[in-house]
């Protein structure tokens, strides 16, 4: 092993000289040298580079521990690395920044979601290449009771060979045989899981554990020195599922070559129950890196292969359910066709964001007059959603009642909002919207009154902002100025006058700097695409967001109605 060493580390320090002569930093290990390193080293080990500050090589055995890919891992420096992975990392980082000649540790590291700890030493081979090398010893308070119960054995077998000494060979043979055994435990039980078991090169079973014979439903006895080709069952087959039939190819002893692994298979016990587990594999090796067994270790995962089942299946039905909501609420809310018969063109763009939305609009004929509502209530989920088809609902039967008075239709909508929201009242109408229009286009007029949100009316190059109480600041169409009391605002129109009213949807989208969309970019948008007809000026808008989010999430749901007189 030292030769080993001798040579990989010379050859190492050739290599990085000429990197420096090159003018370099990048570097990477030849096959040639890595497959010495791996047959050197079978346990977790990283080749360090100081002059580079680099992760050079990592032994298969640390990315099996660490559930870390290589390409994962040479993006970390070795400080990177010391601090991801090593709790309280300070002494193992003193060692590598003064680069000590050897430094034994024994840490906590932080693998696969567990904590383990792992004793192992830093070295410092020459001043370029240093070896940084740990074991897994988290299990050694369980190894060490049973390490207790051996010796005790021991030494009351070295009580009967003082008192028997024509028996001493065979009790030193037995020494030895349960020496071994402790020795294929320990590497056994160095893996945290439950059902454990360990095959020779051949598929011969050397060794199975308390937990999978009891599993299982073999005995020991019964299946120690039996090549697995012989029982079948619980881990001689790596079935993919329950519909998976055994075959040669399916022979765990033909997937020997890519282990280690760990990988989810359908097992049965003996009596042909069938079971999800996770299996892993992993090669045990000699000091010299020959592979002499096969460590496997079996956890049964059926609880959470169902729970999972069960909720892909929910989940499932959730999805129908929100799609069929969904459905009914755009039947309920109807068409932007309404608006086009009063209209010269008018265009809607109502976009969820869950499926189904809180915000609403009603379309409503008035006489010869379009009655127009448009409300965000609070939230975008189905709690909202039906919170707004029970609004629309009330107010059109409102509307039936009192005709196009806005101010009374407002006033009983609110009533009757709190009366059913009263245990939420405060919370709800915190949030809720509600913009009311009536356009008589006989005498080319609107009606509106709004709260907390604007109707914008676009003249030519200009954009007027029409606001009632608790509005957005802004300046009204007919005075300049923000109206004190709640009450409706009459307009007049002119041919070609476009009206926008909308909820907070589009002006409260967020890009990744988490910026808000806002009035003023969209007002912006709005007069430089005046030009363009209404439904493409809506899809240029609808673009627009898009490229501002830039791939984040719809923010709110979104409702904008466009018209033109």
């Amino acid at each position: 092993m030292h030769l080993h060493m001798a040579s990989f580390i010379s050859n190492l320090l050739t290599i990085l000289q000429k990197r420096e002569q090159l003018g370099t930093e990048e570097f990477s290990l030849p096959a040639e040298i890595a497959h010495q390193m791996a047959s050197t080293f079978p346990v977790p080990v990283l080749v360090l580079s100081k002059p580079h500050n680099r992760i050079i090589w990592a032994s298969p055995g640390t990315m099996l521990l660490l559930g870390i890919s290589a390409k994962d891992l040479k993006k970390l420096s070795p400080t990177e690395f010391i601090q991801q992975f090593f709790e309280t990392p300070e002494p193992l980082l003193e060692a590598y920044k003064g680069w000590v000649m050897q430094k034994e540790f024994t840490l906590r590291l932080r693998a696969k979601d567990l904590m383990h700890y792992v004793m192992g030493v830093f070295m410092a081979m020459s001043p370029e290449v240093g070896l940084l090398i740990f074991q897994d010893v988290s299990e050694i308070e369980s190894l060490r009771q049973e390490m207790a119960q051996y010796a005790e054995e021991l030494r009351q077998q070295n009580d009967m060979l003082q008192k028997f000494s024509s028996e001493k060979e065979e009790l030193l043979a037995r020494l030895k045989e349960q020496t071994e055994k402790l020795r294929l435990v320990a590497t056994a039980t160095s893996y945290s899981n439950m059902m454990k078991f360990i095959l020779d090169p051949e598929g011969k079973i050397v060794w199975v554990n308390k937990m999978f014979e009891q599993a299982s439903g073999w005995k020991a006895e019964e299946l120690i020195g039996k090549n697995v080709r012989e029982i079948g069952g619980s881990f001689a087959h790596l079935l993919r599922n329950p519909d998976m039939k055994p075959s040669e190819g399916t022979l765990i002893t033909n997937h020997f070559e890519r282990a280690p692994f760990t990988e989810e298979i359908y097992a049965y016990d003996r009596e042909g129950r069938g079971f999800w587990m996770m299996l892993t594999l992993a090669p045990v090796t000699d000091e010299s890196g020959k592979t002499t067994h096969y460590l496997g270790a079996l956890l049964n995962i059926t609880q959470r292969k169902e729970r999972e089942l069960r909720l892909r299946e929910y989940q499932s039905e959730i999805e129908r359910s929100l799609q069929y909501a969904s459905r009914m609420q755009q039947k309920v809310l109807g068409s932007i066709q309404v608006v086009r018969r009063f209209f010269a063109n008018a265009e809607l763009w109502y976009q969820p964001q869950q499926k189904v939305s809180g915000d609403f609009y009603v379309f409503e004929e008035v006489g010869e007059r379009l009655m127009i509502a448009v409300g965000d209530s609070a939230g975008h989920n189905i709690s909202a959603s039906l919170a707004s088809l029970y609004t629309v609902a009330y107010l059109r039967t409102l509307v039936g009642k009192l005709g196009g008075d806005l101010k009374q239709l407002y006033q009983a909508l609110i009533e009757e909002v709190r009366e059913t929201f009263q245990n939420e009242e405060e919370k709800w109408m915190e949030k809720f919207d509600l913009s009311l229009l009536l356009y008589d286009p006989a005498k080319k007029e609107i009606n509106y009154l709004g709260m907390r949100r604007p109707l914008w009316v676009m003249r030519g190059a200009e954009m007027y902002s029409l606001v009632s109480r608790r509005g957005e600041e802004g300046e009204t169409f007919a005075e300049g100025a923000p109206l004190e009391e709640l009450e409706p605002q009459r307009i007049p129109l002119k041919t070609g006058d476009r009206l926008y009213i909308f909820s907070d949807g589009v002006t409260c989208q967020l890009n990744k700097e988490g910026n808000r969309y806002s009035s003023s970019r969209l007002k912006e948008f709005l007069l430089s695409y005046a030009t363009l007809s209404l439904k493409e000026q809506i899809e240029m808008l609808q673009q627009n967001l898009r490229h501002w989010a830039m791939g984040q999430p719809q923010t709110d749901d979104i409702l904008l109605i466009a018209m033109q007189v």
